[in-house]
């Protein structure tokens, strides 16, 4: 959510995915206080599907410490991810969307050693293609460039997907792309190695040049025949 205010519509597109996707239906809500869930719209809405909603006292985290404990797992786990791959604290949300990725396919002693993923889907998770967050990668850019530009765009890794796609975060564009088309260079990291991606890029654009200057050499040589 970008404001809480959307809390409402976040409630709906969860009951509606959750429901579909796993055939039962949601019973109980916990919440704090807060005004995006003590309003008439929210509670109509949960009169509606018959749905107990229940509040913890003002001020009081304690009766609602199931999700107050994951809030703080989550949260360790974020921290790490930004402190050992040495990233700008301005990607905490994907950090922290990584985390839940990662949270929700890590075995959990209260679950028999079974991960949530599992508890939810039925199935085990995919985790080979699980590669170190925050980590360097190239990918190519399907968009028509000059002769000389870089074939290959630097990024971070910052996101995965079941359908073995990346999220990465391009430096110079500054934005998040999804591909399958990357190389990760796996515990690698900009702050630490933004020597060595200079020098790779200088290679790129140097083998660039040369494949051109081949091209128009055979070229002239047709021309010439």
């Amino acid at each position: 959510m970008k404001t809480k205010d959307q809390a409402l519509e976040m409630l709906k597109i969860y009951k509606n995915r959750s429901e579909n996707q796993t055939n039962t239906t949601i019973k109980e809500i916990f919440t704090d206080n807060g005004k995006e869930y003590i309003n008439s719209d929210f509670a109509i809405y949960i009169r509606r599907y018959g749905i107990i909603h229940r509040k913890t006292p003002i001020y009081t985290k304690e009766p609602n410490g199931l999700i107050e404990r994951i809030n703080l797992t989550l949260l360790n786990k974020l921290r790490s991810l930004l402190i050992y791959s040495k990233t700008s604290q301005y990607l905490w949300g994907e950090a922290l969307l990584a985390a839940a990725y990662l949270y929700n396919r890590t075995p959990h002693r209260a679950l028999d050693f079974k991960t949530p993923y599992e508890i939810y889907k039925g199935v085990p998770p995919m985790i080979n293609h699980i590669k170190i967050w925050g980590s360097i990668a190239y990918y190519h850019t399907n968009k028509h460039l000059p002769k000389l530009s870089p074939r290959k765009n630097l990024a971070i890794l910052v996101g995965y997907s079941d359908y073995i796609h990346y999220k990465l975060y391009d430096i110079k564009l500054r934005r998040t792309i999804w591909t399958r088309d990357a190389v990760i260079l796996e515990g690698k990291f900009l702050a630490t190695h933004q020597s060595n991606i200079n020098e790779d890029i200088n290679e790129d654009i140097n083998e660039d040049i040369n494949e051109d200057i081949n091209e128009d050499t055979r070229m002239r040589k047709d021309i010439n025949l």
